[in-house]
């Protein structure tokens, strides 16, 4: 084992991508927390760069406060990724390559692509394209992701299967495609002195009543809940009365009572079956803790983590011999065909009545619990991307890229301005797009409405967003000045300008008319930056065009 509060001079420095700590498509589970674990093992390592959110998804789940608290926790912005390229991080590590965002085009960064940064991802599974669990307005955008990920440099995945199905359905050659495992939360683990699981699920689960048998679940038809069901049907009715099947999984609207009403049709009564609804880590822990077995019987995982977590309680798990389950225990006994519901039926009452089993389940828990943790799992992660170290990329100068935002009235004095400025930008090597209020102005290069900025451009992905203000600057141009911050150009003195204080603090950086004091009260902008001031005239374009880039190199 390595000191985990040291770096080896071969580790590779990563930038990490968390984004899917922020919330969304894959819930606060799942996906969710392994990477946030994945994440906290590299911190320890010392191997991470930086770990970047999406500025495009601002509302942030709680996450630990070992990483709340990280200083290497940023924004994905491009002026951030120059900086980490130049400071010398070798990779991108996106731990979900499948987030859904808006623009769809922030789930990577396009300085990350546009530089030739090696790039790894984590690839939890690929149940789309073995089960139909999607609903077909997602595919396409899952397929482009599809293909982007074919051409990732690696592919890291948490099991043999998995991998396997990344090799034969992506085409992806064998050697960029490496085990990497899973690990648990630390939170999980058996009772200690001081805690009291039976007392906390009689005040949160009170339906739970008798000794249990716990799935830990989902809606969707792969988890094959509705047949852990029929086999609990199947059990001899002295086992049923001694005991309760508890589900807990979080129900979409849609589900209603279907669970409970199968349980019915199969001649389950009332209190036998107990579907809990989403329950918080705290209860979860205690289910764990408290069931007498834990079953998973999907029909298909990437991994299947409630059997390690399970495992980890020091609670007996069984689940179903198919995709990656068996990886978890390693062990056949513990296995059983998910579509035959008597084999099912008889393993559960192996694992309630037959103490030998029970014991022999504990003991491949236990040791599958020492096998999965998250500092193996981080040094795979370390070992796979150093090899990208050495891949010989073209650092591209990429040029800075510039957008430019104002009213742009048609051969008004904004319009003929950006379009000048826009020139000299070029000429100074920059690539500039201009956003537009009122049309695109046919074919001019370069010109976008104002509406596709954040919706499907990524603001985020240029190295600035200069805003040029006057007297008559319409709300649009404001309010995208105060929803994605940047260099704020007033061309007239500020304050001649609405908004202009909100403006000025939101600002990265500003520009003043030559005739105005530039240096003002110190603002806080985002990012934790302080905002320089810089005079410019318009009457100068090639002045203010070196001003503008100068302030983009120091904002």
């Amino acid at each position: 084992m390595h000191d985990p509060l040291t770096r080896r001079a071969s580790d590779p420095r990563l930038i990490v991508d968390l984004q899917t700590a922020q919330g969304g498509f894959f819930g606060d589970r799942g996906i969710p927390r392994y990477a946030v674990q994945l994440t906290l093992a590299l911190l320890r390592r010392g191997t991470a760069s930086a770990v970047l959110f999406n500025p495009n998804r601002p509302t942030v789940e709680p996450i630990p406060t070992e990483l709340r608290d990280s200083v290497l926790l940023e924004w994905s912005t491009t002026p951030t990724l120059r900086r980490l390229d130049d400071e010398g991080a070798t990779s991108y590590l996106m731990t979900s390559p499948f987030e859904r965002v808006r623009p769809a085009s922030s789930f990577l960064p396009r300085y990350v692509a546009d530089s030739g940064m090696p790039i790894a991802a984590v690839l939890y599974d690929l149940i789309p394209e073995i089960i139909n669990v999607y609903p077909p307005k997602l595919m396409p955008g899952y397929r482009a992701r599809r293909e982007i990920i074919k051409h990732m440099e690696m592919i890291l995945t948490l099991s043999e299967h998995t991998r396997r199905d990344a090799i034969e359905r992506l085409g992806i050659p064998t050697e960029r495609v490496v085990v990497i495992g899973a690990g648990a939360s630390d939170s999980f683990r058996p009772p200690v002195p001081g805690d009291q699981p039976a007392a906390l699920l009689a005040e949160r689960l009170p339906a739970v009543t008798k000794p249990f048998v716990l799935c830990v679940s989902g809606w969707l038809a792969h988890k094959n809940t509705e047949g852990l069901i029929d086999a609990w049907a199947r059990l001899p009715g002295h086992v049923r009365d001694a005991h309760q099947l508890v589900v807990a999984c979080r129900l979409p609207p849609e589900a209603g009572t279907a669970w409970i009403d199968r349980g019915r049709d199969r001649g389950l009564r009332g209190s036998e079956l107990v579907v809990t609804g989403y329950v918080d880590d705290e209860v979860l822990l205690a289910l764990y803790q408290q069931a007498r077995l834990s079953v998973s019987p999907s029909f298909y995982e990437g991994f299947g983590l409630p059997v390690l977590e399970a495992a980890l309680c020091g609670c007996p798990a069984i689940t179903s011999n198919t995709s990656a389950l068996p990886e978890v225990l390693q062990w056949a006994p513990a296995t059983f065909s998910p579509g035959d519901v008597d084999e099912m039926a008889d393993i559960i009452e192996r694992g309630l009545l037959d103490e030998k089993f029970r014991v022999q389940l504990l003991q491949v828990g236990a040791v599958a619990a020492r096998r999965h943790t998250w500092e193996r799992v981080a040094d795979r992660v370390i070992a796979a991307c150093a090899g990208l170290t050495t891949t010989n990329r073209s650092r591209r100068g990429l040029k800075r890229r510039v957008a430019l935002v104002g009213g742009l009235a048609p051969r008004g004095r904004v319009d003929d301005l950006s379009d000048q400025l826009a020139r000299s930008l070029g000429r100074e090597g920059a690539h500039v797009d201009c956003f537009a209020t009122f049309g695109t102005g046919g074919r001019r290069p370069h010109r976008r409405e104002l509406a596709a900025l954040g919706r499907t451009v990524d603001p985020w992905g240029y190295d600035a967003v200069v805003y040029l203000v006057d007297e008559a600057t319409p709300a649009p141009v404001r309010d995208a000045a105060l929803r994605y911050p940047g260099i704020v150009w007033f061309l007239v003195p500020p304050d001649e300008c609405p908004q202009a204080h909100e403006l000025s603090s939101a600002a990265r950086a500003r520009l003043v008319p030559s005739d105005t004091v530039a240096n003002g009260p110190t603002q806080r902008a985002p990012f934790a930056r302080s905002t320089p001031s810089r005079t410019a005239s318009g009457d100068d374009l090639e002045g203010a065009a070196a001003s503008l880039l100068e302030l983009i190199g120091v904002s």
